[in-house]
């Protein structure tokens, strides 16, 4: 009898449950460890081979090489990015200016701060040369295949700085001026819109420069190629907000 009581109560304890009869003599890292790798896409790979330390190249050589790691993936990813796919990412990274506009416009349009200025000529500038460009960088850091030809990131940054005018100057003649004269409205899209056309060139350009020296030995895009473009970019714009600034308060408080 208690033999049997013993057997019930072996049977009925945790230990007989199903995963406890699993037979772990082996290592766990190796259980279906081939399938894990074969299931990881190029693009998590690249993830890994860019932002881990510790990783095996696809090389003979020794581990731990990044570049060539990355060499490899970039090879391997740009026979999957057709024609037809590196045109669509081109147009819809152009129109990605367009709802960062909006957003940038009513970041940077506090008019009755009491920082107006330091906005007007700093954190405007800034925020909206970041905004135009920001979704084009990020796509070329982390997935520079995606493009083609270098003058796909010219046109990109050109078209969202011409939208990003466009929407902007929408919402100004509607929302932020009242009843603006032919001579302001023929002002914001000739100078304005060029304005933001010019500036989004130039840090498109510090962008095509990071998108070539990936391109030419198939390495990790390296974003400081890109920061003193940004910065020239935002100092031109600084100093149109700054001149246009300074002329109305002189034309209000001395003319």
């Amino acid at each position: 009898m208690p033999s049997n009581e013993n057997n019930m109560s072996k049977d009925n304890s945790v230990f007989s449950e199903p995963h406890m009869m699993e037979d772990f003599s082996s290592n766990p890292s190796d259980i279906n460890s081939e399938h894990m790798e074969d299931s990881r896409d190029i693009y998590e790979k690249s993830e890994q081979s860019v932002f881990s330390e510790n990783i095996t190249t696809f090389s003979t050589g020794e581990s731990g090489d990044t570049r060539l790691n990355y060499h490899h993936i970039y090879e391997e990813s740009i026979q999957t990015v057709t024609l037809y796919k590196t045109l669509l990412i081109t147009v819809l990274l152009a129109l990605s200016a367009g709802p960062l506009a909006v957003a940038g416009v009513f970041m940077s349009s506090f008019e009755y701060s009491s920082f107006f200025l330091l906005n007007v000529v700093i954190i405007g500038p800034a925020m909206e040369e970041a905004l135009k460009t920001g979704a084009l960088l990020m796509t070329v850091e982390k997935r520079p295949w995606f493009f083609k030809n270098g003058l796909q990131i010219i046109l990109i940054a050109a078209a969202g700085g011409l939208l990003f005018g466009v929407i902007e100057n929408l919402l100004y003649f509607n929302y932020y001026i009242k009843n603006p004269t032919s001579e302001i409205i023929r002002f914001r899209w000739i100078v304005c819109t060029s304005l933001h056309v010019g500036c989004s060139l130039i840090s498109g350009m510090g962008i095509r420069r990071v998108w070539l020296s990936s391109m030419k030995d198939k390495t990790q895009p390296r974003t400081t190629i890109w920061f003193p473009w940004f910065i020239t970019a935002f100092i031109v714009h600084a100093i149109y907000n700054g001149s246009v600034t300074l002329a109305e308060l002189g034309k209000n408080y001395f003319f």
